[in-house]
């Protein structure tokens, strides 16, 4: 039982990273364009450090959120 509830963990916690790795991207990219200083195709969320930025601070409070989650379930299952 344990296993399953930490694989759906997992899978959440990669859904929802994933979800704010395209949400900033999305946004840092739209932002750009409409301010003119990047054209539709010269964006690279790779090379953006704000991107970049963001994913360590999200990937950081999600691992720490995911550890205490586990260490909650833990005793109990």
């Amino acid at each position: 039982m344990k296993t399953f509830v930490e694989l759906a963990m997992l899978i959440v916690w990669l859904a929802a990273y994933l979800g704010v790795a395209y949400g900033v991207g999305h946004y840092r990219r739209s932002r750009l364009h409409t301010l003119g200083i990047a054209g539709r195709h010269d964006f690279r969320a790779e090379k953006d450090w704000g991107v970049w930025l963001a994913l360590l601070v999200t990937g950081i409070l999600f691992g720490i959120m995911a550890f205490f989650a586990a260490q909650a379930l833990g005793p109990s299952l």
